[in-house]
């Protein structure tokens, strides 16, 4: 409304994949760029600045013409992920990203993910295959951002960043090499570690790391297509801790499938595993994923209002699923795992990260607090 002649340009997973609803529905959104954006939007600015400009001859866009949704040939994937430019985060209001007043950039060293997670559809985003950056050009970015921007800490977005473990002790070497001294966390699968690997990554500063463990119970993870083992989840926590990281682990419930024993499970491994953060979040079928599909084919009822889809709200109405009310199990879970004691605990082992969980833990009292004296909850 304020610049009716701009052309407005959507990016990211959801554009990705419902694009063609996207644009027949929001007559505001003028093209959408799929998938890796970087080489497509560039090319799309230079053909839309340009009077004769086609947009069909742009790779990898959605784009609307006299009434009609044009789909372009799919962009390959960017190979050489070294010949992309760092992030520009100077032109950002960095301020406006601190978390409890602390800034933590992010960086990607790898893009793709091989692996068949029916909860996922970081496949149909980033492709099977996973395509490294060389260990020294990351580090060189680590370099640079600490020179440019002195964050407080780093978090990897790589999909699986143990995936190669040779690449890892090789940045590993060079971050410790370099002396960088700013703390790092990363997330990666449960069957891509090992006890040395984790001693590494502690010697190089990591101090947090994700597992995505996602069931307590084997029966839940062979549906979800996981690939892991319950026991394999227990080793990864041990061996991680023992290295001194703080272990955060994801976890899903209300998957179809489950059910009381199933989620008992899940509860249970939490109690003998014990990891500094969970990530509880309830089974939401994104599209791209197995499971948008499974819901669609089972017929089961699912409320598609995209705003509910934040996993922390159940949308699937499953014969099973239906009856637990699932966001009051994961409230009443976060209010029992967040005590003063944790807070304690955390605070005290010293590291960066030990005290952004504690103050995470705080912000979740505090907010409890509120709620019980504003709508006495």
């Amino acid at each position: 409304e304020v610049y009716p002649d701009c052309v407005t340009v959507l990016g990211g997973p959801h554009a990705t994949l419902m694009d063609k609803d996207i644009i027949r529905e929001n007559p505001e959104i003028d093209v959408i760029v799929r998938g890796e954006g970087e080489v497509t939007f560039l090319e799309l600015t230079k053909v839309i600045l340009d009077v004769e400009g086609n947009l069909k001859d742009v790779a990898g866009i959605t784009f609307r013409n006299e009434g009609c949704v044009i789909r372009t040939n799919d962009r390959p994937y960017i190979m050489n992920l070294d010949q992309l430019p760092y992030p520009s985060f100077q032109h950002f209001p960095l301020k406006k990203y601190r978390r409890f007043g602390y800034l933590i950039l992010p960086v990607l060293s790898s893009r793709g993910c091989p692996f068949n997670c029916a909860f996922c559809s970081a496949p149909k985003i980033a492709g099977r295959q996973v395509r490294m950056r060389n260990p020294q050009k990351v580090v060189d970015e680590l370099e640079y951002m600490k020179k440019a921007f002195s964050p407080d800490a780093f978090t990897f977005h790589d999909e699986t960043f143990t995936y190669n473990s040779e690449r890892v002790y090789e940045l590993c070497n060079e971050i410790i090499r370099r002396k960088l001294h700013v703390p790092w966390d990363c997330s990666t699968r449960v069957d891509c570690v090992s006890r040395e690997i984790l001693i590494k990554m502690a010697e190089a500063n990591c101090q947090l790391i994700s597992f995505g463990i996602e069931s307590g119970s084997q029966e839940m993870l062979n549906i979800m297509r996981k690939g892991t083992t319950v026991r394999q989840g227990e080793k990864a926590i041990k061996y991680a801790k023992d290295a001194g990281l703080c272990v955060s682990i994801s976890l899903i419930i209300g998957y179809p499938g489950e059910t009381v024993e199933s989620m008992a499970q899940t509860f249970d491994f939490i109690r003998r595993t014990e990891p500094d953060s969970v990530e509880l979040s309830i089974a939401t079928p994104y599209p791209g994923t197995e499971l948008y599909d499974i819901v669609k084919e089972m017929g089961y009822k699912v409320e598609w209002d995209w705003e509910r889809f934040d996993m922390q709200t159940s949308v699937i109405h499953e014969p099973f699923i239906g009856k637990i009310n699932l966001k009051k199990i994961r409230q009443k879970f976060y209010n029992e795992f967040y005590t003063p004691n944790y807070i304690v605990r955390h605070w005290v082992k010293g590291t960066f990260y030990s005290r952004l969980l504690a103050r995470v833990a705080v912000n979740h009292i505090l907010n409890r607090i509120k709620k019980i004296i504003i709508l006495g909850l």
